[in-house]
Formats: structure tokens, sequence, C-alpha cells
């Protein structure tokens, strides 16, 4: 199976690097000494899945000030440029970009901004599960014909459900 762009999370991942592409351009590098063996600066994206790229930083360093600003600085200039915190996605939906320090690299995880259901996804999604396990729980708690194995069948099937829905649907 041939696996396209537009089947992937990848386009959405480097079209919300364009962004930052466009603040590493601004980056003004300067010839290095001739004691340095490279003259100028160079970040790499490299892609680690569908949701995290590494930033690759040569003659710099990734970092993340005390207000959680990811920047990045130019060991050779000594300038500095902060990357964006928010972007968009292909098809136009806001997405938040989250860095985390990876050595002198910085690792940048994609989420999206937008829940499609949100709290009624998370209520139906619990609701329904701690039902159907306590169903579930009730109908094999019926194997031992009593009140206390039914009724107790019903309560951890319902609970422990309850627990996956919510895992599922909540977070």
């Amino acid at each position: 199976m041939i696996r396209t762009f537009e089947n992937s999370m990848g386009l959405k991942l480097i079209l919300s690097f364009v962004l930052i592409f466009s603040v590493l351009s601004s980056f003004n590098f300067a010839e290095a000494s001739d004691s340095e063996t490279s003259d100028e600066s160079m970040v790499y994206f490299e892609k680690v899945n569908d949701s995290i790229m590494k930033l690759n930083i040569e003659n710099g360093e990734g970092y993340i000030d005390e207000n959680g600003n990811a920047r990045i600085k130019d060991n050779v200039t000594g300038t500095i440029a902060d990357l964006p915190a928010e972007s968009v996605d292909k098809n136009g939906a806001p997405v938040n970009l989250v860095y985390k320090k990876d050595g002198n690299d910085l690792l940048v995880e994609y989420h999206s901004q937008i829940q499609p259901f949100g709290v009624a996804e998370c209520a139906l999604g619990t609701v329904g599960s701690t039902g159907s396990g306590a169903l579930a729980g009730m109908g094999i708690g019926a194997m031992g014909a009593t009140p206390v194995t039914v009724l107790g069948g019903g309560v951890f099937g319902g609970a422990f459900s309850g627990m996956t829905g919510a895992a599922t649907f909540c977070f």
C-alpha cells in the first residue's frame, strides 16, 4: 500500500512548521571565525512520528524560557528567535505547538485545539460504557443466581467499564 501525504498527518505537520521556517529564515547568519568548523547555524527537521518532529540544531541551542516560550539561539551570531506556539493546519484549523527540550535540540508536538464533541463526547462515552459494563457484569453475576452476585457483577462491571469509557472519550 502506498501512503500519500493526503492521507497522513505528516502534511499537517509540514504545513504547521512553515511558520517555523519563516522565523528561522530571519536569522542573520554571520561567518564564523577560522577556529570553527562551520560558518553558520542550521536547523534540520526530523519527523519522529505523525505528531512529533525534532528540530536538530547545529551551532545553536534550543531552549524554553521561564515563561514557557520556545526559542533558538544562534551560537555564531548570538541571535535569538522566538518559535511560534500556535499555527494552523492545512484546513485552517488552529493547532498548538508544544516544545520539549532534547539536549541542545527541541521536540515539537502537534496538538489540535479543536475537540469535535468535547464534554458531550466525554459524558456520553463514560455513561454508555458504564451502562454496558453494568449489564454485562449483571449477566455474568446471574450465573451465580443470587442477588449478591448479580448486583456485585453490575457494580464492578459498571465501575471498570466507566473508567475505560472515561479514559477513551475524555483524555
